[in-house]
């Protein structure tokens, strides 16, 4: 039960800073993915040199596997979100070249996710048997939350149209199945971080034999 309200507070607090980057750009009319990415950095810095101290000090802080999973889950709640909210707000705007910096902060900080992921991977580490399960039911839970939410936007799409009054029905579409991508992206990372939560609680259960 922590583990999945803190989870869940993570993705929480990310989803309100991409929020945040949206509404600030459009207020603003000034980029916010440089500082975006910044901030994205120096958390990702600070977390690592946190878990590389208490991995010295107590040996019980996660693992490399664990470490990236929290990494990604960060970055991609933060550019879910703003996708959300830049099209909530924009709509057909979010488009490049429509008088706002929306679309290019978007894809900055989706490099920038990606960028920062792809830096806390540890080729050297190969990973156990234990991250390859875990992995395999976040994959599962990714494509299963995927498949019912695109069941559910095709019954809206079919039943109610949300999109009959834009002015670019198709562009607004699309964005929405990007975003759909990228939520089920998130359940995965988040059902693997629960998983490891898991892990993590029986073996502390276990009792030591070596005693």
């Amino acid at each position: 039960m922590i583990s999945v309200v803190r989870i869940s507070a993570f993705i929480a607090a990310f989803s309100l800073a991409g929020i945040l980057f949206a509404i600030l750009s459009l207020i603003s009319g000034w980029p916010v993915g440089i500082p975006g990415t910044c901030t994205l950095l120096a958390w990702a810095y600070l977390s690592q040199a946190r878990w590389k101290r208490l991995e010295r000090a107590t040996g019980k802080e996660p693992g490399l596997s664990e470490r990236r999973l929290w990494v990604e889950l960060a970055g991609y709640s933060a550019v879910t979100a703003h996708l959300a909210a830049a099209l909530w707000l924009a709509g057909a705007d979010l488009r490049l070249g429509s008088g706002n910096w929306l679309a290019v902060d978007s894809w900055t900080l989706t490099g920038a996710a990606f960028g920062i992921s792809l830096a806390f991977r540890n080729t050297r580490h190969p990973r156990d048997e234990r991250d390859t399960a875990i992995a395999n039911g976040g994959f599962r839970a990714s494509y299963g939350s995927l498949l019912i939410t695109l069941v559910i936007f095709a019954i809206l799409l079919a039943s109610q149209d949300p999109f009959r009054s834009a002015s670019d029905p198709s562009f607004q579409i699309g964005n929405v199945l990007i975003g759909l991508g990228l939520l089920s992206h998130l359940v995965g990372l988040a059902i693997r971080l629960g998983y490891y939560a898991e892990d993590a609680r029986h073996q502390c259960l276990e009792p030591d034999f070596d005693d």
